[in-house]
């Protein structure tokens, strides 16, 4: 049950540090997750590295779907879109499941994908504390950014980097969250390999994501 505590620590957190000694903690074929410690937190960062079959705007268009989330997010039992004022912006609310006695978490965040090129997209998320008051029943994050850099390798294959950090409010010690870290981004990774291949994403092009103006 423990690991449930650390999904909060998967989608919900830019880095703002460089850091270079990354230590490789889950390993698979086409699956990469490392840990660093951090010089701003007592919370570790991850950094995730995955390949999916599937091209750089369908891969965006997945982590765009936030709405769907509650399909394939580890421990993810609610996710709403609130705002898309472009095809390429939003801002959601999500919440992160835990076990008693541990309060679930939940977040609103504004999350933005750019055309670095045709075979390239860097997706930013961060927390904002508007839109939905905080609720009793809930601890809201207090920080959290995430990006996303998704490349063409093949024809058939991209790869996508994952970097985050966060502070998940409340009185979760921080040993706790660093044991069991990599759980959240291991599993939601797993089953994002799955989510690219439904059929609603198959035919999703760069031009879906980025109209012209």
């Amino acid at each position: 049950m423990k690991k449930n505590y650390l999904y909060i620590a998967f989608f919900c957190i830019t880095i703002s540090e460089n850091p270079v000694n990354w230590k490789l903690t889950k390993k698979e074929p086409g699956l990469e997750i490392y840990t660093s410690e951090s010089a701003e937190s007592n919370f570790k960062m991850v950094r995730a590295m995955v390949e999916l079959e599937a091209s750089p705007a369908q891969v965006a268009a997945v982590i765009l779907d936030v709405a769907d989330y509650t399909s394939w997010g580890y421990q993810c039992i609610d996710s709403r879109l609130l705002l898309k004022p472009r095809p390429n912006e939003l801002v959601y609310y999500y919440v992160s499941n835990a076990p008693w006695p541990v309060t679930n978490r939940d977040l609103v965040a504004q999350m933005k994908a750019t055309k670095l090129s045709e075979d390239e997209i860097l997706i930013e998320s961060h927390n904002i504390n508007k839109i939905i008051p905080e609720k009793k029943e809930f601890v809201r994050v207090v920080q959290s950014n995430a990006t996303w850099r998704i490349k063409k390798k093949s024809q058939t294959i991209s790869t996508a980097e994952f970097q985050v950090k966060l502070n998940p409010g409340g009185t979760i010690p921080s040993w706790i969250v660093n044991l069991f870290l990599t759980d959240g981004p291991y599993n939601t990774l797993k089953s994002m390999r799955l989510q690219v291949k439904k059929s609603k994403y198959e035919n999703i092009t760069m031009s879906q994501i980025f109209p012209s103006k």
